[in-house]
């Protein structure tokens, strides 16, 4: 009885100041791992903030580029028919679109998928303004109902455009 109780002061001792011990080294490898998480991350956003700001930019010329006041503008007027001239906006949507597919990776998924609704929402309103038109209108009034349409508030650009500017807004 005598050597257990002789054994037990020199271990009860030991296992204390060893758990002790433990909880500290625990805990100073844990900040030092936050610590190192905290740098990585301080770097990392060095590094990616200006590329997602170029995103961002890319993105709101895109929007800029697919409105239908842009698309008017930067289309000649020297196209023969209006089958060819709704064709030739179309494919100007279409390659602004596919020249920034990339940078749906810097964006969320709810502004991507408005950026996708604002282009094929762009698409649908050049197919319905063709159809709008009456025997004997030409490129002018295509262009001119194309463009009074395009200044309404739910417009799916100017709606896509907004919600890039609150992301930018919450990201810087």
């Amino acid at each position: 009885m005598f050597d257990l109780i002789e054994f037990l002061k020199y271990i009860v001792p030991s296992l204390l100041i060893g758990g002790i011990a433990m909880y500290f080294l625990k805990t100073f490898f844990e900040e030092e791992n936050n610590k190192r998480r905290y740098q990585l991350k301080v770097a990392s956003t060095k590094e990616t903030t200006p590329i997602r700001f170029q995103a961002y930019e890319r993105l709101t010329l895109l929007l800029e580029r697919i409105s239908m006041v842009s698309l008017a503008r930067r289309i000649p007027m020297n196209i023969d028919s209006i089958e060819l001239y709704k064709n030739v906006l179309i494919k100007q949507i279409n390659d602004e679109f596919d020249h920034n597919l990339s940078q749906q990776i810097y964006v969320t998924p709810e502004l991507w998928n408005m950026i996708t609704t604002a282009k094929n929402a762009s698409i649908i309103a050049i197919n319905q303004t063709m159809l709008k038109l009456e025997e004997g209108e030409g490129i002018m009034d295509f262009k001119s109902i194309l463009i009074s349409g395009d200044s309404t508030e739910d417009n799916p650009t100017k709606l896509a455009l907004l919600q890039l500017k609150l992301e930018i807004a919450k990201e810087f």
